[in-house]
C-alpha cells in the first residue's frame, strides 16, 4: 500500500511541476515534474515485484499501467504546448477536463 501511495504522490508531483511551468513558462518549475516521472516508473516496477505472487494484484497493476501512461502523456502534451505555442494552448489542454477524467479513472482502478 505504501508503494501505491508513493506512486500516487509521484503523479501529483509531476502534475505540480507541469502546472507551475504552464503558469510561469520558467523551466525550473519543471523540477517536480521531472522527479515525479522518474519515480513513477520506479514505484510501478516495485509494485509489480511486490505483487508477483498475487495474480489479482498483477491484473490490477496491468489495468493501471495504461492509465498512468495516458496521464503522463497528457502532462507532457500540455508542457509541449506551453513551450511551442502559448499559455492559452496549454491552458486549453488543462481545462479540457481530460486530465481529471484520467486521474479519476486511475484512482478508481487502484481501489479495485
Amino acid at each position: 500500500m505504501g508503494n501505491l501511495a508513493d506512486l500516487l504522490s509521484d503523479l501529483q508531483d509531476a502534475e505540480t511541476g507541469q502546472r507551475g511551468y504552464i503558469i510561469t513558462g520558467v523551466e525550473n518549475y519543471l523540477e517536480p515534474y521531472k522527479a515525479g516521472i522518474a519515480q513513477v516508473e520506479m514505484h510501478r516496477k516495485s509494485l509489480v515485484t511486490l505483487t508477483a505472487d498475487n495474480p489479482n494484484q498483477q491484473r490490477r497493476l496491468a489495468d493501471l499501467e495504461p492509465l498512468i501512461r495516458a496521464r503522463l502523456a497528457l502532462l507532457q502534451q500540455s508542457i509541449d504546448a506551453r513551450r511551442t505555442k502559448t499559455f492559452e494552448a496549454a491552458q486549453a489542454i488543462v481545462m479540457s477536463g481530460e486530465g481529471k477524467r484520467t486521474w479519476t479513472t486511475s484512482a478508481d482502478a487502484s481501489r479495485k
